[in-house]
């Protein structure tokens, strides 16, 4: 009987962990998001005002950035050094951890970062970064809609489950 018991709290907490995980996931995805959009305010500005160089420009982004947007400049900056900027931008964005919405929007700034006047590329980035803003409020009122559904959801499901087993 104990072991009845015991197996039904262990189901129904892995329920409300997953659950728990999936809030945290949408946490981290708007995060992103906004570092994200952050930096390409940056980028844009440092394009169309002082016209950095590439490589400068992904050095700064990269040590002003945290975390997986910092990781995804230091790679394009490293790139750069062997790759053209549209190949080495495409590389760094495939491989950042970002949401698939965001690289969606990103990937196609490789056409435009290096083969253009720096006034143009700061437009596409600043275009890119209203697209960023865009998704960021939609994951913004995704995160406040479902945080606190998602785990009462995995509550629910790991004690039907565990209901449903014993």
């Amino acid at each position: 009987m104990t072991g009845h018991v015991l197996g039904a709290a262990l189901v129904t907490a892995s329920g409300a962990f997953a659950g728990v995980r999936a809030a945290a996931s949408l946490r981290r995805d708007t995060e992103r998001l906004r570092r994200l959009e952050s930096a390409l305010g940056l980028a844009a500005c440092e394009l169309s005002v002082r016209s950095t160089p590439l490589p400068e420009l992904f050095e700064l982004l990269a040590a002003a950035s945290e975390a997986e947007t910092s990781e995804m400049f230091a790679r394009a900056a490293l790139m750069l050094e062997t790759l053209p900027v549209s190949k080495a931008w495409d590389a760094a964005v495939r491989a950042a951890e970002i949401p698939a919405e965001a690289k969606r929007i990103l990937l196609p700034l490789g056409q435009v970062l290096g083969s253009c006047g720096a006034e143009k590329q700061g437009a596409e980035l600043e275009l890119a970064r209203r697209s960023l803003r865009v998704l960021l409020d939609e994951a913004r009122s995704k995160q406040a809609r479902q945080s606190k559904v998602y785990p009462a959801l995995g509550l629910c499901f790991g004690a039907i489950t565990a209901v449903m087993l014993f």
